[in-house]
């Protein structure tokens, strides 16, 4: 099989996105809405993380202080993610492939939230908590001084990079029915096969993010669609090659 061609499919993704928000810019919106409201409280943690940190710069604020409150927001945020933003992401992703049959009503949105919530719950839980695992191993490495501690980072490392790609897949694979295990396995195996094509992907998508970011309005209005078109096309370029 082919490898897939990177930057053509980034720019299929792109032109497409924009197209899709054009022509349904009213739902658009509404799903941007939304996914700023299941997203905003992590930023509000991260952004009171990041505001601690600079008033308390002045004070010599001492590297384990600084370790603790990077995980209270780590661990603050999965579980947010996990109880509600991510359900919702895979409930907006579904939503949208009955959209494109047809104009779902207000109803089927938590119809798909209870019928995805135990998957995406425990998926994202699981992935979520192998995360703040990672990070802590990583803060730990930094501070070891040992050989043994930087290796362990480095895997560490490593292994976030590739948790971070396979969640790319987590709400088609929940979609289309997949189990618990059978949702880890294909986002396994699909990142493993396809590990230039998903970088992009996400990197995308943080481009995005932060672009549209820089004007609170424009992320709240916008992103949530972006997130979801994105995550469709590019799931389906990459999973239509393989033939089950």
């Amino acid at each position: 099989m082919a490898r897939l061609a990177v930057f053509p499919t980034v720019g299929m993704v792109v032109k497409k996105t924009f197209k899709e928000i054009y022509q349904s810019f009213s739902y658009s919106v509404l799903t941007s809405m939304i996914a700023a409201v299941a997203y905003l409280p992590i930023l509000f943690v991260f952004f009171g993380m990041f505001v601690y940190i600079s008033e308390s710069a002045d004070q010599s604020m001492t590297i384990n202080h600084l370790i603790q409150i990077l995980l209270q927001s780590l661990f603050l945020s999965a579980i947010w993610n996990t109880l509600a933003a991510a359900p919702i992401t895979t409930t907006l992703y579904s939503l949208y492939q009955e959209r494109k049959e047809g104009y779902p009503g207000f109803k089927t949105f938590f119809i798909l939230l209870w019928k995805h919530y135990r998957a995406s719950f425990v998926v994202n839980g699981l992935s979520s908590l192998v995360v703040i695992l990672l990070v802590l191993n990583i803060l730990i490495a930094i501070k070891g001084q040992l050989w043994i501690f930087f290796l362990s980072g480095m895997v560490s490392f490593y292994f976030l990079i590739f948790l971070v790609l396979m969640s790319f897949f987590f709400a088609p694979l929940i979609h289309l029915g997949n189990g618990i295990k059978k949702t880890f396995k294909k986002a396994f195996l699909l990142v493993i096969d396809n590990t230039g094509p998903t970088m992009a992907l996400m990197l995308l998508l943080g481009v995005f993010f932060v672009l549209t970011l820089i004007f609170a309005p424009i992320w709240i209005l916008t992103y949530g669609a972006i997130l979801i078109y994105v995550t469709d096309l590019g799931f389906y370029a990459i999973y239509d090659r393989y033939d089950s």
